[in-house]
């Protein structure tokens, strides 16, 4: 095995995946490779790419995963891996055991699936310098093992400031994310089995994402402290919309959401958000902000809002709303699928009416979800379909049909973008079974399936689905084409990039009903925030020369 390179503190293995890497490793052609947690950017070396979940996903900063064509995709979580024993010769994990609930079972899965592997994940120093809101342990290395701490802080000691030195010094993050990337991380090559304890909590209050208001402060105080530090607008934006998204009617979390618009030059949307009649009347916020449209203010001056004497925001308390999830396949194997994938939702609020054929009896036994799961007998698919469809009551109403697998986050996300986005239909982008257990994305604009358009996609406020005839139609096989025209008609359907695993084509075409935006491999996304910030940086620059050369003609007396 090669190495890769060193610096005066050990060996420092490199970010971003270059070629060569899989030579330094020691892996060879024949060699099978997983990567878990590749979402947002998957080894090209890796046969398999393991994620929590392709949706989009608080752990990738809300974005959802970047997909390439010709792979296997399995959405599992690390704790528990869908793979054989040895399955595969070398297992890759970055940046993922730092966000897991058990970071103990996590590694002996590791251990179990893989022969050897290599893992990074924050240090000590790392985590205090740039932490991450959704990481839940303090790491310590003890020679060949990782010592895991529950993180002994919600809001960061240090508010970020690293940050913004890190935007505004291009050459230090080359140091920090490259160059010595090893001291910012622990970067450990393993091989038979990764050793790994947790230790006992101690000092400060234990941060538990599960816990809303920890998960609420802490997106909270890393949007408002990045801003503050001099990361750029765009960086924590993210982090901005799932704290409101947990705690939407927050006066505290309004105002920052202004003051981050504003900064990013949609002054008119930031004023909506501070309009005389809501609670921030009294505040400088929208005077600042119409200076800011009349060129009298610059963006950037707008002060950020300070913290508060206690950090105490009010997790939204009004009930989850109701997600009706209408299952039915004509093969029970397609249909325990469905209602298994429907009842596993992120989204907390979720009832499943399953159709059951003449025959299928037997599909569901041994599913323990009570109320969770109403059961539909029927004599066929179209009578079942419709009579599921008028039981159903909850809010918003999505499917599950022959066999077509739901995400872990597509209940949670679509109900987000309904909410936000102020419309009542959505579909969703797809992936298609590879057949080997896995999914595939499908990125080729010329395939005949590209873009395509299922029932299983979309997800609707029941309201609306009601005047467009679902509950009078049969919105199923030769209707379905019908019932998603008049949908498309209605122009009030949106796309979203969280995903639905199709594993069987029906006969809808695409083109004719609900043609999405094409699904583009997209830039690494760490790539394209290096050039981002480059251009914001040379913008501010041009900026203050512009500010030092009106100076001195001023000075000078020059018109």
């Amino acid at each position: 095995m090669t190495g890769w390179g060193k610096n005066a503190f050990g060996p420092n293995w490199p970010p971003g995946r270059p070629p060569g890497l899989a030579d330094a490793f020691g892996i060879r052609p024949d060699h099978r490779v997983l990567e878990v947690g590749g979402g947002g950017n998957a080894w090209s070396r890796a046969n398999v790419i393991c994620d929590l979940t392709f949706g989009c996903s608080a752990q990738r900063n809300g974005a959802p995963a970047v997909l390439e064509p010709g792979k296997r995709y399995v959405e599992a979580a690390v704790e528990s891996l869908p793979f054989s024993n040895l399955e595969f010769d070398f297992v890759y994990c970055t940046q993922v055991l730092e966000h897991v609930r058990d970071p103990e079972r996590a590694a002996a899965e590791l251990s179990r699936v893989a022969r050897r592997g290599f893992v990074e994940v924050p240090s000590r120093f790392g985590e205090l310098t740039h932490g991450n809101p959704t990481h839940r342990w303090i790491v310590d290395r003890e020679e060949d093992s990782l010592v895991f701490q529950a993180r002994p802080f919600i809001e960061h000691p240090l508010r970020s400031f690293f940050y913004g030195i890190l935007f505004q010094n291009p050459e230090l993050r080359h140091r920090c994310e490259e160059e010595y990337r090893n001291l910012f991380n622990h970067q450990l090559l393993w091989e038979g089995t990764l050793k790994v304890r947790i230790a006992p909590h101690s000092g400060g209050e234990a941060f538990h994402y599960e816990n809303p208001s920890h998960a609420l402060r802490a997106h909270w105080s890393f949007a408002r402290d990045t801003l503050a530090a001099g990361a750029p607008p765009e960086y924590a934006f993210p982090e901005l919309l799932e704290a409101r998204r947990r705690a939407p009617d927050s006066p505290l979390l309004r105002e920052l959401h202004a003051v981050y618009l504003a900064r990013q030059g949609r002054i008119d949307e930031a004023l909506h958000l501070v309009t005389p009649t809501s609670a921030h009347a009294g505040t400088e916020l929208p005077r600042l902000f119409r200076q800011a449209a009349g060129g009298r203010l610059h963006p950037r001056d707008i002060p950020i809002p300070p913290y508060p004497p206690s950090v105490e925001i009010d997790v939204a308390t009004e009930p989850s709303r109701e997600v009706s999830v209408l299952a039915a396949a004509d093969r029970s194997a397609d249909l325990r699928t469905s209602v298994v994938s429907a009842l596993t939702q992120d989204y907390p609020d979720v009832v499943v009416f399953a159709v059951v054929l003449t025959g299928q009896e037997s599909a569901l036994s041994g599913l323990e979800f009570g109320s969770r799961l109403v059961i539909v007998p029927a004599p066929n698919l179209v009578q079942g379909f419709n009579t599921a469809a008028t039981r159903a009551g909850g809010t918003f109403m999505a499917f599950a049909i022959d066999g077509d697998h739901l995400l872990a986050h597509h209940l949670v996300t679509a109900i987000s973008h309904l909410e936000s986005r102020g419309v009542d239909t959505l579909h969703t982008r797809a992936l298609f079974a590879d057949g080997t257990g896995g999914t595939k994305a499908n990125l080729d604009p010329n395939d005949s399936l590209h873009g395509q358009v299922r029932l299983s996609t979309v997800v609707a406020r029941r309201s609306r689905l009601a005047t467009l005839g679902l509950l009078s139609d049969h919105p199923w096989q030769d209707s379905v084409t019908h019932w998603l025209g008049r949908l498309a008609r209605t122009g009030s359907a949106a796309s979203i990039e969280t995903a639905t695993v199709l594993l069987s084509i029906g006969s809808t075409d695409p083109a004719a009903v609900l043609p999405p935006e094409d699904m583009r491999g997209r830039l690494d996304p760490m790539e394209l925030w290096r050039e981002v910030i480059a251009g914001a940086t040379r913008v501010r620059g041009l900026e203050q020369r512009i500010a030092d050369l009106e100076l001195a003609l001023a000075e000078r007396g020059t018109p």
